[in-house]
This record gives C-alpha cells, sequence and structure tokens, in this order.
C-alpha cells in the first residue's frame, strides 16, 4: 500500500513539473510576435470557416425541411410574446367579469 501512494505522490510530482514547465514553453511562445500573429490569423480563419458552416448546416437542413436552431429561436420568441398578450388579454377579461356585460344593439326594423 505504501507502494501505491508513493507512486501516486511520485506521478503528481512528475505532472506538476510538466505543468509548469508547459506554462513556461506558452509563455515564451506567446510572446514571440511572429508566433501571436499567426495564432491570431489562426483563430480568425477558423470562425470564418465555423460561419460557413453554420451557413452549410442551416441551408442542407432547409433543403430537407427540417427547423435549425434559429428558426426554434424565432419561434420561442414568438411563443413568449403570445403568451405576454394572451396574459394581459386574460387579465382585461378579469377585470371586466365584475362590470355588466354591454348589451348587443338591437337591429334596426
Amino acid at each position: 500500500m505504501a507502494d501505491r501512494n508513493e507512486e501516486r505522490n511520485l506521478v503528481q510530482k512528475l505532472m506538476s513539473l510538466g505543468e509548469e514547465r508547459f506554462a513556461e514553453v506558452v509563455d515564451e511562445l506567446l510572446s514571440n510576435e511572429r508566433v501571436s500573429l499567426t495564432i491570431g490569423k489562426a483563430m480568425m480563419r477558423t470562425q470564418t470557416l465555423k460561419a460557413r458552416l453554420d451557413k452549410n448546416v442551416a441551408l442542407a437542413l432547409s433543403v430537407v425541411n427540417q427547423p435549425t436552431r434559429e428558426d426554434y429561436d424565432k419561434l420561442r420568441k414568438q411563443v413568449r410574446h403570445i403568451e405576454r398578450q394572451l396574459d394581459e388579454l386574460m387579465e382585461k377579461v378579469e377585470s371586466l367579469g365584475t362590470a355588466p356585460a354591454p348589451q348587443p344593439a338591437k337591429a334596426k326594423q
């Protein structure tokens, strides 16, 4: 049992040293302007590719007549709006419930 604890401690120490060294290497790389610019360009390309992929997925879903996440979000927004309107209407109906109902106009003969 003691051997296992020693092994675990040794592994943890090695991992700790590895994490420290990794952080040092990353800091050194990021301090290099050329590396930072390259990483920035890669991130911009990634964002552009993601936008293009999202657009193509939405197009593919529309071709097979399937809703996108944006479609669901729009529907949720519309449902919330309708629910608010319904709540307001119900409040008005309840407030009218205590007042006498208006009489329908009599048809002229």
